[in-house]
């Protein structure tokens, strides 16, 4: 094969990759949101103070929804860029860590 070649299936596996990280990424938003306002509810503490606000002034779910948004429509609008997988990748690591500290909360607080 020639290198024009893998480019041309590279770029679409590029861009699924891509698009499967969004969509986890917003999942895992999803999850973090509900999860916390469950371990809220079962007298858990939120960590984040930045979050913490955001629940006290009632949009923590816009936020975190409008946040996931934008991290895919930028990662796909970054076409050109190949770190973008990398930084979703990462991303999309830290919400699992943050979802499952809530969840190991919620364990907690059963």
């Amino acid at each position: 094969m020639r290198v024009a070649e893998l480019e041309i299936w590279e770029v679409p596996r590029e861009l699924l990759l891509r698009s499967m990280l969004a969509v986890s990424i917003l999942v895992l938003n999803v999850l973090d949101v509900l999860t916390t306002h469950t371990m809220l509810a079962r007298g858990g503490t939120e960590m984040n103070p930045v979050s913490a606000r955001l629940i006290e002034i009632g949009i923590l779910p816009h936020t975190k929804i409008s946040l996931a948004a934008f991290i895919a429509v930028a990662s796909l609008a970054a076409a050109g860029h190949r770190r973008v997988s990398n930084l979703l990748m990462m991303v999309a690591c830290f919400y699992l860590v943050v979802v499952a500290g809530n969840s190991l909360q919620l364990i907690a607080h059963g």
